[in-house]
């Protein structure tokens, strides 16, 4: 059980890790980011909708590769990046909310 949770943690952590870094990738690619001489960031273009953005790339979700293998005990009961029903997995009923 203890490699099961591992796998799960080390899996979710990767895959965020992976979208934060194409995320900070694309907006260097991209210029929309001031640096300063010693290269600090003075400021980000349209920091409003990066924020937005960054709030779903670090939500809690498997990329394709890092999925728990198949012999992994992993049930998902709750995503909470769902709502209604749908977070639980239609496990419950709208009159238990």
């Amino acid at each position: 059980m203890l490699l099961d949770i591992y796998e799960i943690e080390i899996g979710l952590l990767r895959s965020r890790m992976k979208r934060v870094n194409e995320s900070v990738n694309k907006i260097i690619e991209r210029e929309e980011a001031l640096w300063s001489k010693d290269k600090k960031v003075v400021m980000i273009k349209d920091l409003k909708e990066k924020i937005k953005e960054f709030k779903e790339v670090t939500k809690n979700y498997f990329e394709p590769e890092f999925k728990p293998k198949k012999k992994n005990t992993f049930q998902k009961i709750i995503d909470e990046n769902e709502t209604g029903v749908k977070r639980y997995a239609g496990l419950i009923t709208e009159e238990c909310l």
